[in-house]
């Protein structure tokens, strides 16, 4: 399955699944993922709105032995992954049991004893066989519905519309043909010019064929219709850079990270802004946000050495407003 797909069938945003894929948390190579990056994306979603840091989900997926794997993991409370051995449930990096505060202890008081999941749904490891037949039955019932909908259910005309233009607009995401798929986004937007999705993804289209003024304009009218929608202001400060307009990629940065701290890149791409433009001061400071989110990932030896760079810039250049506040 393409990453447009997996991002329109799981609701997480294209940019999210990208990072994840470039910093090594998702397996396949290319623009397709395997069943197996299915699962994990919905695992890291999850874990992440749970607070869990790509940093500590990186950290225990490089510790895991070779017959291990992310899924067989346990989330508890206080963002806190497992893994299960045997009975009990044990912290990969420490590897020490959980001890069981539930009330239900059987053995003496003072011993590790088993945790008790207390979230309903805790994944097991007997469960994932069906996984892949679960996701498969997800888009089926997806688009089943929209269809059922089509066909006449009980439901007002607006509910009617967004479950025709749902079908058409993952009819354009699967689409091979990039013109079609144009074509067939810039069809429902004339029919339903404020539905939002598809001009996010009608802007991802032409940012990938590198037609970097009409992908600006899909978001720009994204943005006329949710000033808040995150995937539109991240898209469009990468594209606001790429066109070399600073001063407007900063702005869209700065508002994707405040409704979106958690998403390490932002910070990452913004640095890379400031320090083009010779702001070093405020450079730094944001790789330095962005070390100390994803300190091991693919992209922080990048950020040490621009960190490294401007240190040495400060030494020989102590140009005022520059450099203050750098040691």
């Amino acid at each position: 399955m393409r990453i447009s797909e997996a991002a329109h069938l799981l609701s997480i945003p294209r940019h999210k699944i990208h990072y994840w894929k470039k910093t090594g948390l998702l397996g396949a190579t290319g623009d397709d993922l395997t069943f197996e990056d299915l699962k994990r994306l919905r695992l890291l979603e999850s874990w992440r709105k749970n607070g869990l840091s790509l940093q500590r989900i990186r950290k225990l997926a490089l510790r895991l032995q070779p017959d291990r794997s992310l899924m067989q993991m346990e989330l508890l409370h206080g963002a806190n992954l497992a893994l299960r051995e045997g009975t009990a449930l044990v912290d990969p990096l420490s590897q020490q049991e959980f001890l069981d505060f539930s009330g239900e202890a059987t053995e003496e008081e003072g011993r590790v004893l088993e945790l008790r999941s207390k979230k309903p749904d805790a994944i097991r490891t007997d469960d994932w066989s069906d996984e892949d037949d679960e996701i498969v039955r997800l888009l089926e019932e997806r688009l089943a519905e929209e269809e059922r909908e089509i066909e006449g259910k009980l439901v007002d005309a607006r509910e009617l519309q967004a479950a025709e233009e749902g079908a058409r607009l993952f009819e354009a995401i699967r689409q091979s043909n990039p013109e079609k798929a144009v074509a067939t986004l810039e069809g429902i937007i004339q029919d339903r010019p404020d539905y939002l999705p598809a001009r996010i993804e009608l802007g991802n289209l032409f940012f990938e064929r590198g037609d970097l003024d009409s992908a600006a304009r899909s978001y720009e009218q994204a943005l006329e219709l949710d000033a808040d929608c995150v995937e539109a202001l991240y898209n469009l400060a990468n594209v606001y850079y790429r066109q070399e307009k600073f001063a407007a990629s900063i702005r869209l940065f700065h508002r994707s990270i405040d409704l979106d701290p958690g998403f390490p890149e932002s910070y990452y791409n913004l640095a890379l802004v400031y320090y083009s433009l010779r702001y070093f001061q405020q450079s730094a400071e944001l790789f330095e946000s962005y070390l100390e989110m994803d300190s091991d990932s693919p992209f922080a030896d990048n950020a040490r050495d621009f960190l490294d760079d401007i240190h040495e810039l400060a030494d020989g250049d102590p140009s005022p407003g520059l450099f203050d506040g750098l040691d």
